[in-house]
């Protein structure tokens, strides 16, 4: 997780798995990956194949009675492979509401929110499609003064995105 042979150890992988390994998804926490592989030179065989694949990941939290979230490059284009998170916490006895000035995502990309502190809270909503400047979508209140936002994108047609505000 790191790079150079220095870096934390994510996986080590030793047996023999054939051409259709059954092996778990390996993620850094930053943009580099060191590899490593060694050979005791006793048997020859096909060695490895890998692949990998950088995707967009961010997480931020915001305290106080208000701000805006928008999503990666807005107005412009949103990342392919994105997965980004924010967490709002405002005052103690207050709750959170929830005004969505532009969304335009791609069919499969979505903006979710949940009532809480993380992604086990329950989902308030979850938006996908084009709504423009104006989207009249149902305003979002927390029943609470925490809210978990949580946009991902896959790998086709990217938009612009949303963006919106907060307040408690």
């Amino acid at each position: 997780d790191g790079n150079d042979s220095n870096a934390p150890v994510l996986t080590k992988i030793s047996v023999n798995e054939g051409d259709n390994p059954n092996l778990e998804e390996v993620v850094s926490t930053s943009n580099s990956l060191y590899f490593h592989f060694h050979t005791d030179g006793s048997n020859v065989d096909s060695g490895f194949k890998l692949n990998w694949l950088a995707v967009f990941r961010m997480k931020q939290d915001y305290e106080g009675n208000y701000g805006m979230i928008a999503s990666p490059n807005y107005p412009d284009a949103y990342p392919k492979y994105a997965d980004c998170y924010w967490k709002v916490t405002t005052q103690d006895s207050t709750k959170i509401r929830v005004n969505i000035k532009h969304f335009k995502t791609e069919g499969r990309d979505y903006l979710e929110i949940r009532d809480g502190t993380d992604s086990t809270a329950p989902v308030l909503t979850k938006i996908s499609g084009d709504y423009g400047d104006n989207p009249n979508l149902e305003e979002v209140v927390s029943t609470s003064n925490s809210l978990y936002f949580h946009f991902h994108s896959d790998n086709s047609t990217q938009f612009s995105g949303f963006k919106l505000n907060w307040f408690a």
